[in-house]
């Protein structure tokens, strides 16, 4: 449920829908013996598009890889 909660605020921004960002969450784990937490892991897909790229080299922004880790995070 929070899961749900949380990509649905992260697919809501402004900066998310400028880059084409969208967040989604997978259940990695849910075999614990006395307990029924679950563990998640966050999936952060993007539409490659030119308007992201390095102007010098061509190569995608860093600050682009920058935004994409510390969200997933």
């Amino acid at each position: 449920m929070l899961s749900r909660i949380l990509s649905f605020g992260f697919n809501n921004t402004p900066i998310t829908r400028f880059l084409n960002l969208n967040m989604s969450f997978r259940l990695v784990k849910n075999n614990f013996k006395f307990t029924d937490k679950k563990t998640y892991e966050s999936i952060i897909k993007m539409k490659y598009t030119p308007d992201i790229n390095n102007f010098v080299k061509g190569n995608i922004n860093g600050g682009i890889y920058s935004l994409l880790i510390d969200n997933a995070a």
